[in-house]
């Protein structure tokens, strides 16, 4: 058998591609060959490279980073720039580049953390830097979780800025596992928040880890300069007196000596801290302010609002701006608080307290067109459109409402109670306005998801309470009740709630009378007390004791709701008793109206029993 030579192979195809030039070219010519195979290899690196389709956050997280290799390449070319920059000392151009390739990849924890830190190592912070720092740092956190190690770190940021309250909301759920610089900045936290007795009790505990710190030894004087007893008070202010000698340490100690001024009511020695920390360009915002509020405390509010209109530096960040609306009102000026607000509010769009701030004064100035503007301009801006939907709606409602046009209000406050609440605090205090403004319904469905948030809030479960007595709820009236009484053991509203929430189920009749018999003995001439007893003693088949408690009850000091209740009680005593013709005459003073759905239940079922019961006669 004949085998074909290789030149008889290359001739055979040269034939049958006669009509194909591209691939006589292909095969036939080596340059052309390397040129379209560089350019297969070109294209192939440009579809890899261009389209964002690199996932760098973890599996199942929101939302979900995607990245081009191009911004792979970028964000490793701007690292290696930000450490060369840190190295030279040239924190503010490190800080740039940092950011530059954060924003390149976003889902690198390692680039958020260097971008961090190298912030953590600029001594005076430009006011450019919060809004991103913050973003990242609240990012890092729900990258990795809250990971112990980045807590640290954000919690050193978050100091760094002077946000005490964040330090705290953040180190709180650890506080029993903190480490020593975690530890030193809780202290630090627990001071400029006001909490000097947790900060005493605290340091007594674990002072003696932090004592060996220049920094906080500062603060252990200002505490007692500002909180001691005695000779303390002396040798904590001598501390710091001698601290201001040391440059490094000059900047804290007139701070700290600005916070016991202010505790004390010492405008004098505050306004020498704040003239030495002007002089250094170290005062902020914020400080002014406490001063402003200091001088209208002790008497000299003409004083304050000279300076609060002279000031002449604009918020470098959304918690100044609020600080500095919260001081204008104070200080009655409403109208330059309006007015900063209009110049300011895109400039802060993206923090959920700037419109806050702005709708609170709209609704005590009573500009309800204003209000519905704002409302509608808070679901158009991206950054708080999630975090304030639902408030926004509730901001409709009340304008809607004091405009007179109830029936537009309803909807507006049922859409707000379709909304989420990210932020706890802000539901509470969105639900407790409803219900003054006799919305209970909606007020429950803005409460009930942000139960896993506020469980141990007290006034979170009154308002809970407040909504089911509202709406009818027996369950719900229970279980707030209960979560009440377990919260306030001693507090004699939440027992008196959790009494009659066990009555109104008709539970635990036992618990119900001996918890009634104390609140009785607290309460002696409260008819709602007494009555309660009556109820309680009724659950327990005690029918006489009850029928002569309820005798002494005066009908006329209870609320027509409490009438209603008192009602069904005689018709249960007659009922006790076989008297049937008189439960016939008591059921039907019974406004059915203000029971709730089990007591309605209980009732009908009585009746039809009356009704057998007449009938076999």
């Amino acid at each position: 058998m004949h085998i074909p030579s290789r030149k008889e192979l290359s001739q055979d195809l040269s034939q049958r591609l006669i009509y194909s030039p591209f691939l006589r070219l292909v095969f036939f010519s080596f340059w052309f060959r390397l040129a379209f195979l560089c350019l297969v290899f070109l294209l192939t690196a440009l579809g890899l490279c261009l389209p964002k389709i690199w996932r760098t956050t973890p599996p199942g997280f929101l939302p979900e980073v995607r990245i081009s290799g191009l911004d792979v390449a970028q964000a490793w070319s701007l690292r290696r720039s930000a450490l060369r920059a840190a190295a030279a000392g040239r924190y503010h151009e490190a800080a740039f580049a940092w950011e530059t390739a954060v924003g390149n990849n976003p889902g690198n924890p390692e680039l958020l953390r260097g971008s961090l830190r190298n912030i953590l190592r600029i001594e005076l912070l430009k006011p450019k830097y919060l809004g991103s720092t913050l973003w990242q740092a609240a990012w890092l956190l729900r990258l990795t979780g809250t990971n112990r190690t980045d807590v640290e770190l954000a919690a050193q940021v978050y100091d760094k800025f002077q946000l005490h309250d964040q330090v705290l909301r953040l180190l709180t759920p650890a506080q029993n596992r903190l480490t020593d610089p975690e530890e030193g900045l809780f202290l630090k936290a627990l001071f400029h928040t006001g909490q000097s007795k947790k900060f005493a009790e605290r340091w007594g505990k674990l002072g003696d880890r932090q004592a060996g710190e220049p920094e906080m030894q500062l603060y252990h004087a200002a505490h007692l300069a500002g909180w001691g007893l005695g000779e303390r008070v002396q040798a904590g202010r001598e501390f710091l007196e001698r601290a201001l000698n040391d440059p490094a340490r000059r900047v804290l100690a007139s701070r700290l000596q600005m916070r016991v001024a202010a505790t004390r009511r010492d405008a004098d020695a505050y306004s020498e801290a704040l003239e030495r920390m002007d002089r250094w360009q170290a005062a902020t915002l914020l400080e002014h302010v406490r001063y402003w509020q200091l001088l209208a405390a002790t008497g000299n509010k003409t004083g304050a609002i000279a300076l609060a209109r002279a000031y002449p530096h604009p918020p470098a960040s959304a918690a100044e701006a609020v600080g500095l609306i919260e001081a204008y009102v104070t200080l009655g000026l409403n109208d330059d608080a309006l007015q900063f607000l209009e110049r300011n509010a895109t400039r802060f769009g993206n923090s959920p307290y700037i419109w806050i701030a702005h709708a609170e004064l709209l609704i005590e100035q009573q500009h309800w067109e204003d209000l519905r503007v704002l409302a509608l301009q808070i679901r158009r801006q991206d950054g708080v459109r999630d975090a304030l939907g639902g408030y926004s709606y509730y901001l409709d409602g009340r304008a809607e409402l004091a405009l007179g046009r109830s029936s537009l209000a309803e909807s507006a406050f049922q859409m707000a109670g379709g909304q989420p609440f990210e932020s706890g605090t802000l539901g509470l205090a969105t639900a407790s306005s409803l219900l003054k403004l006799g919305y209970p319904l909606p007020a429950r469905d803005i409460l009930l998801p942000l139960e896993n948030v506020l469980d141990g809030n007290t006034d979170y479960w009154q308002a809970v309470f407040a909504s089911a007595f509202e709406i009818r709820d027996p369950l719900l009236l229970l279980k707030a009740a209960t979560k009440s009484s377990e919260l306030q053991p001693d507090n004699i509203v939440a027992l008196n709630n959790y009494a009659a929430a066990l009555l109104v189920n008709r539970a635990r009749p036992q618990e119900a009378v001996k918890l009634t018999l104390v609140l009785i003995s607290r309460l002696p001439d409260s008819p709602a007390a007494k009555f309660n007893h009556a109820v309680a003693l009724l659950l327990n088949r005690r029918t006489d004791e009850a029928d002569a408690l309820l005798s002494r009850v005066n009908l006329k000091a209870l609320t027509p709701r409490e009438q209603a209740s008192f009602h069904l009680a005689r018709f249960e005593v007659s009922l006790n008793r076989e008297e049937y013709d008189r439960s016939r005459e008591l059921g039907e003073r019974i406004e059915v109206k203000h029971l709730f759905p089990n007591q309605v239940k209980w009732l009908q079922e009585a009746r039809r029993q009356l009704d057998a019961q007449a009938a076999a006669q």
